[in-house]
């Protein structure tokens, strides 16, 4: 049997994997050290920062690009956490995480057409 979290190939008689000891037959979930609502709450606010300063500066596209496409990484991020995360309550994580990811392509559009003008 093929261990979930190393990939080693196991007999099928054992319960624990010979290389990294991870209980067979169940799946492996890693752990993130950051909580994904944090990671969700981080790239609503560059999503802000992003849309904010591709309204005020005129010639600054660098940062609406740069902070739109790190808070479009993060939410995406955050979104595939809070998908495989064990806990029930995922709706308030999800509304924020799908906000960020919005409010984060919009800053990264305008960013991109301020550099095409």
């Amino acid at each position: 049997m093929k261990c979930a979290k190393c990939h080693h190939d196991n007999p099928e008689d054992i319960m624990f994997c010979e290389k990294c000891d991870h209980q067979l037959g169940k799946p492996f979930k890693p752990k993130s050290s950051v909580p994904p609502l944090y990671l969700a709450v981080t790239a609503l606010l560059l999503g802000v920062v992003a849309v904010v300063f591709s309204l005020v500066i005129d010639q600054g596209w660098y940062i609406p690009v740069a902070a739109g496409g790190f808070g479009l990484f993060l939410s995406t991020y955050a979104l595939s956490m809070i998908r495989f995360s064990m806990t029930d309550n995922k709706t308030v994580p999800m509304i924020i995480t799908m906000t960020a990811t919005g409010v984060s392509v919009i800053g990264f559009v305008i960013g991109m057409t301020m550099i095409m003008s």
